[in-house]
């Protein structure tokens, strides 16, 4: 979009970029780019008011200060309007919204630090480190199974089925039952978040919400029958303060984990080795030297941020950012993908550089919510890209993937081949 100069042209771009973002709140699968967008966004309204009503947050530094500052922004409150009203008439599905509203992620201090802390112990990195032979076996085996094919769906294959195994291991979740919850998280990971959730979209995740506190209600009862050594059974017997989780935060951070265990693992390979496919020289470089994986994931992190913003938080009091005032009551949304590309923080934020130095992206988020399993995704994804590195040819893509409609920035399918050289 080109910006002429005048309080005219200005004022003209500045509305099809309110347009543009309105297309995109509603449904991002219809701007595969939007760094454009985001681009001019941050030059001619960095702290835009979009025709949802929900302030949106374009450039890093007040993307970072938004989501460290937790007495001035709630997702507490925020999370509240999602689900809508509990039904007083349907007791199942309010503890399935209220189990939703409880998860971590939907939780402001000091009841999320609380939870986090019962939870750190198993992210640590002493204890990441002792699963990796385990991750190395299960990336070794996935590999191992699109080794010689023609094509593959490394979406599919590779990138969701390593973090799937492993966190149903570490959790002591059934590994056939994945089946199950991971059609109801997505459900929930689907839904649009910048909004009030309506209509066949709300039904779906109400449901899924019912269904996953039915079963990992029943799970923790047996645990508390039956112990075991898993993660589960250490949640239900934590206690913190002299206090043990109430039901629905014992579930909540159940279903957090399971969630973000195999979400964010999945769409950094995903999205990194799509990254990858783009720039052939850059994948050449990190083939030739696996060195490279560390600051590679970085760079694939900056540069296709898994979640494309931050849940929606609500201003607790009037909250001024550089010259403008956002009321008290307001929705503000933190968008990763375009902090992330911000040239006063970047040099050539454009350009995939998988030997970026200082690289401060914001791909598992900031403040008291930065992403509880980042070592554990991080080790997954090195193992995975050293494995298909070493094991398997060149890939190039076998047909052009598409952005899905929600919240995360994920990709329908990665179709890949053997390149015929």
């Amino acid at each position: 979009m080109a910006i002429n100069g005048g309080d005219g042209s200005v004022n003209e771009a500045l509305d099809d970029l309110s347009a543009e973002m309105e297309t995109y709140l509603v449904d991002p699968s219809k701007r595969d780019d939007p760094y454009p967008m985001f681009a001019e966004l941050r030059k001619l309204d960095p702290i835009h008011h979009s025709k949802t009503g929900a302030w949106v947050i374009t450039r890093y530094e007040d993307v970072n200060d938004l989501l460290r500052d937790g007495q001035r922004w709630s997702r507490w409150e925020a999370a509240k309007e999602e689900l809508g009203e509990l039904p007083v008439d349907e007791r199942d599905v309010a503890d399935g919204i209220e189990t939703v509203r409880h998860l971590m992620l939907n939780l402001d201090n000091p009841d999320h630090a609380r939870i986090r802390r019962l939870v750190a112990s198993a992210f640590v990195p002493t204890a990441v480190a002792a699963w990796k032979p385990r991750i190395e076996d299960v990336t070794n085996r996935l590999v191992a199974s699109v080794k010689g094919k023609n094509e593959f769906n490394l979406l599919e294959d590779l990138a969701f089925p390593l973090p799937e195994l492993v966190i149903c291991e570490l959790m002591g979740v059934p590994v056939e039952d994945h089946v199950l919850w991971k059609e109801w998280i997505d459900e929930l990971s689907a839904a649009n978040r910048l909004h009030q959730i309506e209509g066949d979209d709300l039904v779906r995740v109400r449901k899924a919400a019912v269904e996953l506190t039915e079963y990992f209600g029943e799970l923790c009862d047996r645990r508390r029958q039956h112990p075991q050594d898993d993660l589960v059974t250490v949640l239900v017997q934590a206690e913190s303060e002299g206090e043990q989780l109430n039901e629905h935060e014992l579930i909540g951070a159940i279903i957090n984990i399971i969630g973000g265990g195999h979400e964010t693992t999945a769409n950094l390979v995903a999205n990194g080795m799509f990254c990858l496919l783009q720039h052939p020289d850059q994948y050449a470089a990190l083939r030739a030297d696996p060195a490279l994986t560390a600051t590679a994931l970085d760079e694939m992190l900056r540069y296709e941020s898994p979640a494309r913003h931050g849940l929606p938080r609500q201003s607790m009091a009037d909250v001024r950012i550089r010259d403008t005032v956002i009321p008290a009551g307001s929705i503000g949304i933190t968008f990763f993908n375009s902090a992330n590309r911000d040239p006063e923080i970047f040099e050539d934020p454009d350009v995939f550089d998988i030997t970026r130095g200082d690289n401060r992206h914001i791909g598992f988020g900031s403040g008291a919510h930065f992403c509880l399993g980042h070592r554990l995704a991080r080790l997954e994804a090195s193992l995975m890209f050293d494995a298909i590195f070493r094991e398997l040819p060149e890939l190039v893509l076998v047909e052009q993937p598409r952005w899905k409609s929600t919240w995360l920035r994920v990709l329908d399918a990665l179709h890949v081949g053997p390149t015929s050289e």
